[in-house]
């Protein structure tokens, strides 16, 4: 029986002709998901836009400039970077060797940030579903390292655990990268005071739990299961030496998860 794929929709329609002429038809298959390179082809053939065939070979050859070595060493940036990745990223090795991001439009600044630390040049997109994204393609150097360096690799959501010997003095930053990816900050019920929940694997939620309790002399809560995934919540009295240490690193945090602990910094006369 034939597959029988559904109309374009609007939003579909809008992110083709924005994109034509600038990228290739395999990217821009990648971009529409459920689209083939040959619907994609054929749309635009549907809406007037004329093929040049030597321009899209040199679309799909174009080397987009990235920092091949940025995830190699750690430093406060490849940390948090690496731990937003860990949390909400995509890493696809061979033979593609891709890193993906692709975060709410409402953070769209924030992936422009991750292009700008990281020294990609290329152009983030925005989807028909309204999210804002990158598709770092041929990033074998950033995939090799991302493994080697910081333990994650394609199956991170069931099996990620903690950076490979991390000095101390950058696990702030990674955990700071990792709680904007995949985590929250928010006020108990009834109180003032800010808690921290992160979900995650067993075996990574066990290392940043150790690390909060080797900060702060407070055990966290027991870890947590909710609809297959697992989650812990930081004890209350150590989100103060847990806020003390991420705000002394240059990292660029994702503000709206960090800002009732900012505002009340700067209420304090402290900011």
């Amino acid at each position: 029986m034939p597959v029988v794929y559904p109309n374009w929709t609007l939003g579909e329609k809008e992110t083709l002709l924005r994109n034509l002429g600038t990228m290739s038809y395999k990217d821009l298959a990648v971009l529409l998901p459920g689209r083939t390179v040959h619907a994609v082809k054929r749309r635009a053939d549907l809406c007037g836009f004329v093929r040049d065939n030597a321009k899209q070979s040199r679309l799909a050859r174009l080397r987009i400039a990235r920092n091949d070595g940025f995830f190699a060493m750690p430093t406060d940036l490849s940390a948090y970077w690496a731990g937003f990745l860990a949390a909400d990223g995509c890493v696809v090795t061979s033979p593609r060797h891709e890193v993906r991001l692709k975060l709410s439009n409402v953070d769209s600044v924030h992936v422009d940030q991750f292009c700008k630390d990281t020294g990609w040049s290329g152009t983030p997109y925005l989807s028909a579903d309204s999210f804002y994204g990158v598709t770092v393609s041929g990033a074998k150097p950033w995939t090799q390292d991302l493994w080697q360096v910081w333990n994650i690799g394609p199956r991170k959501t069931w099996n990620l655990d903690a950076p490979r010997r991390l000095s101390p003095e950058f696990i702030p930053s990674y955990i700071a990268g990792y709680i904007d990816g995949d985590g929250c900050v928010f006020a108990r019920e009834g109180t003032e005071r800010q808690r921290i929940k992160v979900a995650g694997t067993k075996l990574l939620l066990e290392w940043i739990g150790a690390w909060v309790k080797s900060i702060s002399g407070y055990a966290q809560g027991r870890i947590a299961y909710e609809n297959g995934c697992c989650n812990m919540t930081f004890s209350d009295c150590s989100i103060p030496y847990v806020w003390d240490c991420v705000k002394k690193h240059s990292i660029p945090l994702l503000y709206r998860k960090w800002a009732k602990l900012i505002e009340k910094e700067t209420w304090n006369g402290e900011g």
